[in-house]
């Protein structure tokens, strides 16, 4: 089912900020900080944006199993 969400999602998108992500799944802001941090969500840089591309998120979900 998630993998489905976030392929349709990422048809749309191809990268989400931590808002998205805390608004789509109902994550947490410090997990998905604490996530990255520990070096298990990559993140992109684009200025002061941070964004998630939409295949490391899946694979996230995936290994998250939320």
């Amino acid at each position: 089912m998630i993998r489905n969400i976030t392929q349709h999602l990422s048809e749309e998108k191809r990268a989400f900020s931590l808002k998205d992500i805390k608004a789509q799944y109902g994550v947490s802001l410090n997990l998905i900080r604490k996530e990255i941090e520990d070096g298990r969500l990559p993140v992109r840089r684009v200025g002061k944006r941070i964004l998630v591309l939409a295949e490391d998120l899946e694979k996230w979900l995936e290994q998250a199993k939320l």
